[in-house]
């Protein structure tokens, strides 16, 4: 799910760290069914908000 961030934010030259990525997902508490809408996810608009909560479409 963070490398998968990391790789949409290339292309807006937005550096990701993904030790702090995992690190404040496993705080967020983010569901399965959210994780793999985030790695889904084909932007990173849609990775933060569609994905943003558990109750995702």
């Amino acid at each position: 799910m963070c490398a998968h961030l990391m790789e949409l934010r290339s292309d807006m030259n937005i550096e990701t760290n993904v030790k702090n990525c995992i690190a404040d997902a496993k705080k967020e508490g983010i569901s399965s069914r959210q994780a793999l809408c985030r790695i889904s996810a084909v932007n990173v608009t849609e990775y933060w908000v569609r994905c943003r909560t558990g109750s995702v479409r």
